[in-house]
């Protein structure tokens, strides 16, 4: 599984969709065969990010995003139903800040309510593990959708809130003017 796992992400580098697409469903094949939910999950995300960044290149196949998507909720479900069982405590938080940057970006017309859902959760689970690198882009897509609604100064305050985290975490950012 793990040359699988290495060839995948090879060919994300080289953005070679046909191999890594290839690789991906072996990966797939095998986690599935072994029933292990960590292999599982590792592999519905390895495929939700093949098919959303496939999806970046070619925006005019709707597929690609839908098969995101099942791929990224497969993950989800897969993390939900075996909280207990995964090796890092964090998957629930990375497979639903994931499906809010999904929502968030290209279901711009109907996806903020899950959009809004999947950061807060993710947001909730970085707090409580302590991996504030995931708070990170979930107060980007909360910040954004309050913006988007109208909502200027909760936007606002949800910026200063990502900035605070970023500081006192020592994660580094770039302030642009």
């Amino acid at each position: 599984m793990a040359i699988y796992k290495e060839l995948t992400a090879i060919y994300a580098n080289q953005r070679n969709y046909e191999f890594q697409e290839k690789y991906t469903n072996l990966l797939l094949e095998t986690a599935k065969a072994g029933q292990n939910a960590n292999s599982l999950f590792d592999a519905y995300m390895q495929a939700g990010y093949l098919f959303e960044e496939e999806y970046r290149s070619n925006r005019a196949d709707q597929q690609l995003l839908k098969k995101a998507e099942e791929h990224y909720l497969e993950a989800y479900r897969i993390a939900k139903t075996n909280q207990k069982n995964l090796v890092n405590p964090t998957d629930m938080a990375y497979v639903s800040v994931n499906l809010a940057n999904l929502y968030h970006e290209f279901y711009p017309e109907n996806g903020a309510k899950k959009a809004i859902s999947f950061a807060q959760q993710a947001l909730e689970i970085a707090q409580e593990t302590g991996q504030y690198a995931i708070s990170i882009p979930a107060y980007g897509v909360l910040a954004d959708e309050a913006f988007k609604s109208g909502h200027r100064e909760q936007g606002k305050s949800i910026c200063n809130k990502r900035f605070t985290t970023c500081k006192e975490s020592h994660i580094m950012i770039t302030k642009w003017d």
